[in-house]
């Protein structure tokens, strides 16, 4: 049988640039939100001038009381968006 790989986005918290991330590691940097695209090495920091490891995301969650917060490391329900008019 053949493996898929990873087939899961996996929340990592803040961005750190001593950490390396695996393809579909999701990190919170400078206001947003960000997707690995590739494995990622160390201090390749998620910008727009990183465009080919790193994709934008708009996230929107929930915490479990059912307030907004943006902070992915502390929540339960988060929806993620990109290039959608009306997610929320």
């Amino acid at each position: 049988m053949t493996s898929a790989g990873r087939i899961l986005i996996l929340p990592k918290g803040n961005y750190n640039a001593e950490s390396t991330y695996e393809m579909l590691d999701l990190v919170y940097h400078n206001g947003a939100s960000w997707i690995a695209r590739t494995n990622v090495a160390s201090g390749i920091e998620p910008s727009d001038a990183n465009k080919n490891y790193w994709q934008k995301m708009d996230i929107y969650c929930r915490t479990i009381d059912g307030s907004s917060n943006n902070d992915i490391t502390d929540n339960e329900y988060c929806w993620i968006c990109h290039g959608i008019s009306g997610c929320f």
